[in-house]
């Protein structure tokens, strides 16, 4: 009898989350399991990923997309009742007792009951990054599975930085809700100082385990164009909010211009933007790269890819790029497993982490110390070493591809 798999939480607007959700379902293809999934947009996810989508069990999608203030407040006043409801049917609940549940969230409450595992999917979600909001959202979205008496897994995972005033409070929520977990398992070291008292097992991302079809690229017309013009294609990925850690806006786009002019003008290379969110109607990578490329020396050398392309295509075209600068986490493993030369702009240790995997720790910068010059000497010894890196990159693929694929085999040993 086919056991029932729940992935819940899915930020499926995020490139580099749908692919986690891809990369998942590429491993668990010959097991004998029943995948559904709660999204943040359940109509897109549904078109995504072909199998049964529901809204979030706590869901901020509606608030965060409203375009007026007032009808912010209306959104957050309608699941800040819900939630209120949602701890009133949990005390019931656990003395015998099912209330009624919402039309609106009645399918996703089912999905939950129906599960014989709860998973949450890769990711970095348990972090003051996130916002208070945000991560009681997930934390709520798992935490319910262990209610209502499921096994729970957090799937190669991100665990923590915890800063700021609500830090504590975060971390407090996040690790209430994680050593209560049945199975933890990570992609990077770093996580391991937060999960005292966790179930918690070291693997790697998940998106390793999913190669790289370079032949889905073939169709788009941006890079193909580019290629005709023979110079060196340098894909790249920006972050439109993390840089807040570290700069203002201002700072933060004067350091890209910077780094995109010596790109194109010192090196005669072209530079290909690759969006890693879907458009949503707020401001994102696109909008910011629009801004950059008013302010570049020849931006005629500078091309935004501005279709909303799914994961796997965006994955295959960095692929076929000559060199690729990654600042967004899953373009960086993008780049790493498609053998691509990669240099990592990291905004937090997990990259690099990433980085030292594949023996090209040495090709990352911090975000918080990019400046052009650290940049530069990163660029030119990738340059002029292209082949050497690709192969380096290549070589240790395989090796962690198979680490990859342990988090399936932990989850299929929870569902024995």
């Amino acid at each position: 009898m086919k056991k029932n798999i729940l992935i819940v939480q899915s930020y499926n607007p995020n490139k580099g989350n749908s692919s986690v959700i891809t990369a998942t379902q590429y491993a668990l293809k010959d097991e004998d399991v029943n995948i559904e999934i709660t999204a943040a947009v359940p109509e897109t996810a549904r078109n995504q990923f072909h199998v049964n989508c529901y809204d979030w069990l706590v869901s901020y999608k509606k608030i965060v997309l409203q375009k007026s203030k007032p009808k912010k407040i209306i959104a957050l006043l309608q699941e800040g009742l819900w939630v209120i409801y949602l701890f009133i049917w949990i005390l019931f609940y656990k003395i015998g007792l099912r209330l009624y549940i919402p039309k609106r969230k009645k399918a996703t409450i089912n999905a939950y009951f129906n599960s014989d595992v709860v998973v949450f999917p890769g990711g970095h979600s348990f972090t003051s990054m996130n916002g208070f909001g945000r991560v009681f959202a997930h934390s709520m979205g798992l935490y319910f599975g262990k209610i209502i008496g499921k096994k729970t897994m957090v799937y190669a995972h991100t665990i923590g930085p915890f800063k700021g005033k609500l830090g504590p409070i975060i971390k407090w929520m996040s690790m209430y809700v994680l050593r209560r977990t049945d199975l933890i398992t990570i992609r990077e070291k770093n996580s391991m100082k937060y999960c005292d008292g966790c179930n918690v097992k070291l693997t790697a991302e998940t998106v390793f385990s999913l190669p790289t079809d370079t032949t889905q690229a073939k169709n788009v017309t941006e890079l193909n164009e580019l290629r005709e013009k023979g110079k060196t294609i340098v894909g790249l990925t920006i972050h439109h909010i993390y840089y807040k850690y570290f700069f203002s806006k201002e700072t933060y786009m004067t350091k890209m211009v910077n780094i995109i002019n010596t790109i194109t003008d010192k090196y005669n290379c072209s530079v290909l933007l690759i969006p890693m969110e879907s458009v949503t109607g707020n401001y994102n990578d696109i909008d910011m790269a629009k801004e950059m490329k008013a302010m570049l020396h020849s931006p005629d050398q500078f091309v935004i890819l501005e279709k909303d392309y799914t994961p796997i295509i965006s994955s295959a075209i960095i692929g076929s790029v000559d060199l690729f600068v990654g600042t967004k986490t899953h373009s960086i493993v993008y780049g790493l497993k498609s053998g691509v030369p990669t240099l990592s702009i990291s905004y937090q240790q997990k990259a690099n982490e990433f980085m030292d995997m594949f023996g090209v720790l040495n090709h990352a910068i911090d975000l918080k110390d990019l400046d052009e010059e650290k940049f530069e000497s990163i660029f030119k010894e990738i340059i002029n070493n292209l082949d050497s890196t690709r192969k380096l990159q290549e070589e240790n693929y395989q090796i962690i591809r198979q680490k990859s694929m342990e988090n399936k085999d932990l989850l299929m040993a929870l569902l024995a």
